[in-house]
């Protein structure tokens, strides 16, 4: 681990020299790249963890604020093997104690980990919540290289888009002109960062989710059966009537780093009044639709609905979840032990730049068959971009 604390930074130059290579070979365009989140345990078992209140205690003797030594006696035990330690000394223990107290109101959660206070609580998709960091990645889907890898503590996928695309941009030297992502992306804040840089967002809404894996609800007066008119701007209701927009609410966002949200409503009073089916379809006396979109949300909705954007979304199932299994069964990343965010990626940028050199030596070997032995395609990469590599490839 010293090596990567001291070289780790150079891990992400050479995930890089990985990629402007296949560039250069004319094996990819980077044309479309897909992203995605999966998780990383962190280097913490689940019971190592102090406590927000044993933290207070803690803080509280060691900087004799009038303390109750009494109070020690209700310390759990990680708090309690966390005064025993004699390795660091009572200053050293202050700072990293406020360090931990800072990490816990970041994450507004009520433990922190004992070994790792970078880490948080995640929920896995078994709905286990494990310590862990969330680990984005982006993927090329013509070769699938692995194009950027981000290291993230947020416990969700939803605001990490524009982060894991910045990376991307560095690592191949280019915009790719289309992002893939499930539906965890789909929020004012991604939509808004690709049309502003002019990418094409291949991002379903939640309807279009469940269209895809055929999963609307069964009731078919519920809203996954009211078709949306782009043209129009209008709903088409179960019985082939038109809701027209009505209104626009907007609502300011208490967070200056997120967009307002907007709400727009969908009505026609005169055709829900007579129709038949108006008391299975709703309540009240004529059916709202609401739909939470601006411009560009409408946009991407639209662009999700054409039969190109279909097709060239199907490229993202066989691409973005392959490498990363690669990486968790053959490398065990899960079992590779790290502390913080930036070790954690520094791991994560050497096992892809691996990856990614087994991967372009099959790809060259097999396809283009330029390359008979990896020494030879070492050299050639090290060749292009001033490199001396050396590596071993099992």
């Amino acid at each position: 681990m010293i090596y990567i604390q001291k070289y780790g930074h150079h891990f992400k130059i050479l995930l890089s020299c990985t990629l402007l290579f296949a560039n250069e070979v004319n094996l990819t365009e980077f044309e479309h790249v897909s992203a995605d989140g999966t998780f990383k345990k962190a280097n913490n078992n689940r019971y190592n963890v102090i406590h927000k209140d044993d933290l207070e205690i803690l803080l509280d003797y060691y900087e004799n604020k009038s303390f109750d030594k009494e109070r020690l006696s209700k310390l759990r035990r990680p708090a309690s093997r966390f005064l025993l330690k004699e390795n660091i000394s009572n200053e050293e223990k202050i700072e990293l104690l406020y360090d931990m107290k800072t990490q816990l109101t970041m994450s507004g959660q009520n433990t922190i980990p004992v070994n790792d206070i970078e880490a948080r609580w995640m929920r896995n998709k078994e709905g286990i919540s494990q310590i862990s960091y969330n680990i984005q990645s982006a993927v090329d889907t013509t070769t699938k290289l692995i194009c950027a890898v981000n290291v993230s503590q947020s416990p969700t996928d939803h605001y990490e888009l524009p982060n894991i695309v910045k990376t991307t941009i560095e690592n191949i030297n280019k915009k790719p002109e289309k992002i893939s992502t499930d539906t965890d992306y789909h929020n004012p804040i991604s939509i808004e960062y690709l049309a502003k840089n002019n990418i094409q967002g291949l991002i379903p809404d939640r309807k279009q989710t469940l269209e895809i894996k055929k999963q609307t609800n069964t009731n078919p007066f519920h809203k996954d059966h009211f078709k949306y008119d782009y043209t129009n701007d209008t709903y088409i209701c179960p019985q082939n009537q038109r809701l027209f927009f009505k209104y626009k609410y907007t609502y300011p966002s208490k967070d200056k780093n997120k967009p307002n949200k907007v709400e727009r409503k969908y009505m026609n009073y005169d055709a829900c009044k007579n129709c038949k089916s108006l008391h299975q379809c709703t309540k009240n006396s004529y059916r709202i639709i609401s739909e939470f979109a601006n411009e560009n949300t409408l946009k991407m909705k639209e662009y999700m609905d054409t039969p190109e954007a279909q097709n060239e979304y199907k490229k993202r199932s066989s691409t973005v979840e392959a490498p990363f299994e690669t990486l968790k069964i053959f490398y065990e990343f899960n079992n590779l032990r790290t502390n913080g965010i930036t070790q954690t990626e520094n791991i994560m940028n050497l096992i892809s730049t691996s990856y990614n050199l087994k991967r372009l030596y099959n790809i060259q070997n097999n396809i283009l068959d330029e390359i008979t032995e990896i020494d030879n395609f070492l050299e050639k990469l090290s060749t292009i971009f001033n490199l001396q590599l050396t590596a071993t490839i099992k």
